[in-house]
Parts: structure tokens; C-alpha cells; sequence
């Protein structure tokens, strides 16, 4: 993994966590960088960052019934550790 995030990268994800529709030409210049620069760090955080994009839906809206499951696991660890 690369270094760690910096002041820029910080900047970029609470900009997006705001918006994260807004263009990156406009995000550039709010906070005064190129939109090279923004591109590059988004790619970067996405590549050794684990950052992800998600569309979160409401199913109710589209007409549609959900459930939700919850489910503990424990590995062999945990396990080991309640046995010593």
C-alpha cells in the first residue's frame, strides 16, 4: 500500500461524501488544485484506499419488499479463544 492519506486526499473525500456527483472540475477548483491532481488522487485512494462509489437505492420507493439478515461469525481464532 502507498503512503497514507494527506491533507488533499482528506479534502477530496469530504467533498465527495457531501456530493459525490459534483465534477471534478469544480472540485478542483474549490480546493485549489488541478483537476489532474484530483483525478490521479481519486484513482489512488480507489487502488490502495479501498474507496468505493456506491448507489444506496430505497426499494421501497421502486415498489419493492426487502429483508434484512444480520449473522455473527467467528473464525477458528475466536473460536480457539473461548476454548483456552
Amino acid at each position: 500500500m502507498g503512503p497514507g492519506l494527506d491533507d488533499t486526499d482528506l479534502r477530496i473525500l469530504d467533498a465527495l461524501h457531501g456530493d459525490v456527483r459534483t465534477p471534478l472540475v469544480r472540485l478542483a477548483r474549490d480546493l485549489g488544485v488541478s483537476d489532474t491532481t484530483v483525478r490521479a488522487r481519486i484513482h489512488r485512494l480507489i487502488r490502495h484506499f479501498g474507496v468505493k462509489f456506491v448507489v444506496d437505492v430505497d426499494p421501497e420507493v421502486l415498489g419493492l419488499s426487502y429483508s434484512f439478515l444480520a449473522a455473527r461469525v467467528q473464525g477458528p481464532a475466536a473460536i480457539h479463544r473461548t476454548r483456552s
